[in-house]
């Protein structure tokens, strides 16, 4: 497999290395703090997530297993799924992966129950 680059905004590579998909996929920075999260769009552009429309998401999938999904600097990785239901994109496991050691890590809030697999 060749290893694509992609960079966000701030010039920070995304954790998403693979080639453009046939739909969005949405992806982090590798990096120690997020501010935003990003799609990678079939073209191979890198976007933004609205943080209207992650706002939306984290309140409208916000439950007794799962009563918060986005920290100070932390999204949740039930979050990163749900995020890509909604645009009718993918979700990088590996920003998924990544989103729940650091939720396990740096969040107070537990991360709830295992995810599953739909």
């Amino acid at each position: 497999m060749n290893n694509h680059t992609y960079l966000s905004k701030r010039n920070l590579p995304l954790l998403y290395v693979g080639p453009p998909g046939k739909v969005p996929i949405v992806t982090l920075e590798n990096y120690t703090k997020w501010y935003d999260i990003y799609l990678v769009m079939p073209d191979g552009s890198v976007q933004t997530v609205d943080s209207h429309l992650i706002l939306e998401v984290a309140e409208e999938e916000t439950n007794k297993d799962y009563p918060c999904l986005w920290g100070d600097h932390l999204y949740h990785p039930v979050l990163i799924e749900k995020l890509a239901k909604k645009l009718g994109a993918q979700y990088d496991e590996r920003a998924q992966e990544v989103a729940a050691g650091r939720w396990y890590y740096e969040s107070d809030i537990p991360l709830g129950p295992i995810l599953p697999k739909d």
